[in-house]
Formats: C-alpha cells, sequence, structure tokens
C-alpha cells in the first residue's frame, strides 16, 4: 500500500484524508475555528492542524473528544468518511477502466475534490473567498 509516512509513522490513508474532510466540514457547519476547538477540546493546536490537514494518523480518542464537544454522533462522521471513500474508489475504478494505472491509495486530501472549511484558525470567521 503506497502512502504517505505520518510524523507518528503510520500510514495516511484515504479513510484518514476522508476523515479529516469530514471533521473540516464540521468546523464548517458548527461555525468554530480550529483554535478555539484546541482551546476548548484540550486538543494540542500542532496536533490539531496535522489532524484537520491529513499529516497524521488519525487518533480515534481525537476524534470522538472533537465529535463530543461538537455534538456530532460519532458513527455518523465515520460513516459519512466511509462514503467519500467509496465514491473515490468507485472513480478511480472509472478511471482505470481507460488505462490509468493510478495507486488509488496514494491518494492526498485534494484528491477528494473537497476543500476545508472557509473560516480563519485564529479568529473563527469567514474568510473572503
Amino acid at each position: 500500500m503506497g502512502t504517505d509516512k505520518a510524523s507518528n509513522a503510520r500510514d495516511i490513508g484515504p479513510m484518514t484524508v476522508a476523515v479529516a474532510e469530514e471533521l473540516n466540514a464540521l468546523l464548517g457547519r458548527r461555525k468554530v475555528s480550529a483554535a478555539r476547538l484546541s482551546r476548548e477540546a484540550g486538543i494540542p493546536r500542532t496536533t490539531l492542524h496535522k489532524t484537520l490537514n491529513a499529516l497524521r494518523a488519525i487518533d480515534v480518542d481525537d476524534v470522538l473528544k472533537i465529535c463530543n464537544h461538537l455534538g456530532e454522533d460519532t458513527a455518523d462522521l465515520i460513516g459519512r468518511a466511509e462514503d467519500l471513500v467509496m465514491i473515490q474508489r468507485m472513480r478511480d475504478v472509472d478511471a482505470n477502466v481507460g488505462g490509468t494505472n493510478e495507486n488509488p491509495e496514494s491518494r492526498k486530501q485534494s484528491d477528494f475534490g473537497l476543500v476545508s472549511h472557509p473560516f480563519t484558525e485564529e479568529t473563527g470567521e469567514l474568510m473572503d473567498e
């Protein structure tokens, strides 16, 4: 399985990327900045930054803390992330039918066609797009 290595030496796979994307979307829906979440949930800013940007393998305890703090059902969030992975895998199958040999496990967050929430980390205000 070709993947990036996280700073904690575990592989970063498509599920990590999808969970990070869902966490970003959740922050956007709740209008909570990463800085505020870090303070209120007791997750170090650097850890949260790496989690939200899929730069490290995601710690289940951190996901539980975030979901509990934001009033989100953890199973629902994980289910949405699984859906994203399945959709991407179907796209990869369709693309491979055309003759490409891309390794779908080497995907980055941007390959899911999704974006991070549009709030600034410092203030929690909407950024101009």
